[in-house]
């Protein structure tokens, strides 16, 4: 279902006094939309830095647990296996 259209209300004296209220109010929601939008790009770098910091700690852990089992193979065994 489509919203109707605002229709345009001529504007009356003692409409002004509402007119900026409403002026105001839509300047204060778009200032509150930037700092979501901030907050947004913040939260998804944080993200994504988790993300990364997770699959380095995965291939650290993996590159120790493959040195040692390297090293737990006698050394005539690492030299013939490589």
């Amino acid at each position: 279902m489509r919203a109707s259209k605002p229709r345009a209300t001529p504007v009356r004296e003692g409409d002004s006094a509402l007119v900026r209220v409403h002026e105001a109010t839509i300047e204060i929601l778009k200032t509150e939309n930037e700092i979501l939008k901030r907050r947004l790009a913040a939260a998804e770098t944080w993200a994504a830095q988790a993300v990364i910091t997770k699959r380095l700690d995965t291939l650290a852990a993996n590159r120790l647990d493959a040195l040692a089992a390297s090293q737990a193979r006698p050394w005539w065994r690492r030299l013939a296996c490589g």
